[in-house]
């Protein structure tokens, strides 16, 4: 994972760099960019047919007549025609970038009569044809086996003369020769990373459906790890025309082949020609409103199967995704006997901008299938083996001759030359400077120096009630220390308490994949009970400058743990066993004060054993050294905890704690999609209320997800409860509607939160509660309205709280903000 971030600098570094210069493309490929235009009125034709004479290779213009073409087998001329027009030929020069404006002109033609009769056009006729026979031209309605070769390049756009003279890059002068020209975009590019991998891929079309991929070669710039090289093969990156619906970063865009294709787009007939001794079709297709949630472009279909031969899709005008200026899907299909059509090569081209003008990148995928075998029979290994993706031992060590042979196409020497240029990069030793402030502002939060990484930076300095003003040191080994042993600490002094705080932790993994663990702790610190896991925790800088009521629900925690984490990558399960002793004390603001009347006690003491079992299927989960994340999953997140009092240990406090909690990405397609969060418990004997489930309440300015916004901490106990969350992203379904709105890009979400809870009499009469806690008796509910994409990083949400409205001190509306990054 470190040696992924350490390209993301370079975007970070050069974001404000602007002024972007043209150059001349050189390397062995051929890109073409221009306009097409009436030479009378210099009103731009759309939909002329672009193509090199004597291949298939071509386009057709847009609504603004613009095109472009990139391709490694040219013809030695380019061909413009459209009805109506005379047809221009063009010379063209192999391996270079060209931009051109054409002017067709009109032809003469006499027309004896016109004859117009009502009816269907004739391409929503073939459309119909296409729709009605999409499962059985569909690759994925039958099983198969494949050889899948996959590359994909990173680009940062917009390279100009500024860039070059910019002082903090004076020592990268040699990456100034691999300097390249888009023809999509026409914006210069430099390349910064790239990979190939060549897999076998094996699908079956059952319920579930059986993927399984084998990785037998990967070559990743700059990065020698095998979880890397699972992210850069074909199941995580896959766009199929034939889906109703189109992913593109977690936004559901209407597919030109839906089956309500004819509701959102409109189609037109442009041409038929013969492609490989086959009849086609040409149709185009754009959206029928602006701001729909669609694509723009062309395809060809066989007049006989009615299947799709070839087909580009550009991401139509004013589409609700943030960051992404252009995106380009080509795909093409080759028949495998007369009835089954199969993708031959699908390429997907990205740019992405925060700022138009500035520097950004552009992602470049090309995927090409070979040796298809249909309904093969899978060998056992193939069938038991125990990960979706697997990485064979020898895929990062094949050879370049190796390469030279499994390649589809040859690469050009500018392409072949960025695994050298980006090793060059790495041994420059300003470079691990960059990367290390980058690491720490915007990753990671630690700065790393040799062996030991400092941080995070956000915890150096907080205030509260409590401690009055904080300062924290932490620290913890770095990757250089070990790569499977980790070892932090902390130390912090308040000066109103005026007592220091301290803890540390031993972490070990035994095995990365899958991933077996052990940690030891020790912690004596303050803590919020019911919210340390959330970022805006105790300690926490952030926390202490949103505060909306005084920080002063603290108390001092001691705690030791030891755990064991077991990760099963067939069934998506993964196991944690924790031991733990605890001692709680009071502070001024909190005591333990007996029911009985016998005074206060000093302290509250617990040990526990908890056994903790998470499963979410098909989980997709990145492992760097230490950290780990996760690309989700389409199925659920379930997690069942057991937490155990230990008798001996604790006498006076044997108890039994059980929950279950299930968290669910619900996707709605083009209704937007939900995050369902419900969760239960309920914990058998008698405990004192910091053993209690007490309910996270949100006590700061900034919007929290996995608390209740509008309740306050340490308002609500409960011994038995159940709770609901649902917050449902709407991406702009209604305010794409509205005319001067929608340039905004705005998207609606709305927010639905409900517990219920009892406490039992015994768990009333050992300590007393604190000011303000209780029991629930009837159902806490709040819900909220709210923007997000506000400038494209704030969300917005107002919230009401609906039950409880007689308690003191409490909100019943208030505004929450975040920031958050979404495409």
């Amino acid at each position: 994972m470190k040696a992924l971030r350490r390209y993301s600098f370079v975007l970070l570094l050069l974001g404000c760099v602007f002024a972007p210069v043209l150059l001349v493309a050189q390397g062995g490929l051929t890109k073409l960019r221009g306009v097409v235009i009436d030479s009378i009125t210099s009103e731009p034709v759309m939909f002329a047919n672009v193509a090199f004479v004597g291949t298939t290779q071509g386009t057709i213009t847009s609504e603004l007549g613009e095109f472009f073409i990139e391709t490694r087998t040219p013809g030695d001329a380019l061909q413009i025609s459209f009805v109506g027009y005379e047809t221009v030929r063009l010379p063209i020069t192999p391996g270079v970038y060209r931009e051109l404006r054409i002017a067709l002109i009109p032809s003469a033609v006499t027309l004896d009569a016109v004859v117009v009769k009502a009816g269907e056009p004739y391409a929503n006729r073939i459309m119909r044809q296409v729709f009605s026979r999409k499962k059985q031209n569909n690759h994925l309605s039958r099983s198969y086996s494949c050889t899948i070769y996959n590359k994909m390049e990173v680009d940062i756009n917009n390279v100009g003369a500024a860039l070059r003279e910019n002082y903090l890059l004076k020592n990268f002068g040699f990456v100034w020769d691999y300097v390249d020209t888009n023809a999509v975009t026409g914006k210069s590019f430099l390349p910064f990373y790239i990979s190939e991998t060549v897999s076998d891929f094996h699908y079956r079309n059952t319920t579930p459906e059986f993927k399984r991929e084998v990785v037998r070669a990967s070559k990743v710039a700059g990065i020698k790890n095998s979880s890397v090289s699972q992210f850069t093969g074909a199941f995580y990156l896959d766009v199929n025309i034939y889906d109703n619906h189109i992913k593109i970063f977690n936004q559901n865009l209407v597919s030109p082949l839906s089956s309500m294709g004819l509701l959102y787009y409109n189609y037109a007939l442009l041409d038929s020609a013969m492609i490989n001794n086959r009849k086609c079709y040409q149709i185009s297709f754009k959206p029928r409103r602006v701001m729909e949630p669609a694509f723009v472009g062309d395809m060809w279909i066989n007049d006989t199967t009615f299947a799709v031969v070839k087909a580009q899709a550009r991401l139509a005008n004013n589409v609700n995704i943030n960051y992404v200026k252009a995106l380009v899907a080509s795909m093409e299909f080759a028949p495998l006997n007369d009835t089954v059509w199969f993708p031959s090569m699908v390429s997907i081209f990205v740019d992405f901008n925060m700022i138009d003008k500035a520097t950004g990148c552009f992602g470049h995928k090309t995927t090409t299938y070979s040796n298809v075998d249909i309904a093969p029979e899978l060998s056992p290994e193939i069938v038991e083996l125990p990960d979706i993706v697997t990485v064979t031992d020898t895929a990062l060590q094949q050879s370049d001759a190796f390469w030279q042979q499994a390649r589809p196409f040859e690469l050009t020497e500018r392409e072949s030359n960025i695994y050298n240029m980006v090793d060059s990069v790495q041994r420059v030793p300003i470079y691990r400077t960059y990367v290390d402030l980058v690491d720490m502002f915007f990753v990671n939060y630690y700065y790393t120096v040799g062996y030991v990484s400092f941080g995070p930076y956000y915890r150096l300095y907080s205030f509260n009630d409590l401690e009055g003003h904080r300062f924290e040191l932490s620290a913890r080994t770095s990757n250089r220390f070990s790569t499977n042993m980790r070892i932090s600490a902390f130390a912090a002094y308040g000066t109103g308490d005026k007592r220091f705080k301290y803890g540390g932790e031993f972490f070990y993994i035994f095995k990365h994949r899958p991933r077996l663990s052990a940690s030891l702790s020790y912690r004596l610190d303050v803590e919020h009970l019911g919210g340390e896991q959330y970022m805006l925790a105790s300690g926490n800088f952030f926390a202490s400058i949103l505060s909306r009521t005084p920080q002063n629900k603290l108390m001092l925690v001691e705690s030791a743990r030891a755990r064991l984490f077991k990760e099963w990558i067939l069934s998506g399960m993964q196991t944690t066993l924790t031991m733990a002793q605890q001692r709680f004390m009071p502070s001024p603001f909190i005591a333990f004060e007996r029911t009985d009347g016998l005074g206060a006690l000093g302290q509250v003491t617990a040990a526990s054993a908890t056994l903790s079992l998470r499963w979410k299927f098909k989980e997709r989960i990145v492992s760097g050294v230490f950290n780990r994340v996760s690309l989700g999953s389409a199925w659920p997140e379930m997690v069942l905890t057991a937490t155990g009092g230990l008798a001996r240990a604790s006498q006076r406090y044997p108890y039994l704690d059980l929950r279950l909690r299930f968290i669910h990405r619900l996707k709605l397609k083009l209704l937007g999609h939900s995050r369902i969060m419900a969760e239960c418990g309920q914990i058998f004997g008698a405990v004192p209320y910091p053993l209690l489930r007490l309910h996270e309440g949100n006590e700061t300015y900034a919007f929290e997800r996995n608390a209740f916004n509008m309740m306050n901490h340490y308002e609500f106990a409960s011994d038995r409860y159940a709770q609901l969350s649902v917050e449902h992203h709407f991406q702009g379904l209604f305010l794409n509607r509205i005319p001067l709105l929608r340039m905004l890009k705005l998207r609606e979400v709305f927010t639905f939160k409900t517990v219920v809870g009892t406490l039992s009499e015994q768990n009333r009469q050992i300590l007393l509660f604190p000011e303000g806690m209780q029991s629930l008796g009837k159902p806490y509910a709040e819900v909220g309205v709210g923007l997000e994409n506000i400038l494209k990083l704030l969300r917005v949400d107002a919230f009401w709280r609906l039950t409880h409205l007689n308690h003191p001190n409490i909100q019943k509306f208030g505004l929450r903000v975040c920031m958050q990054f979404e495409l």
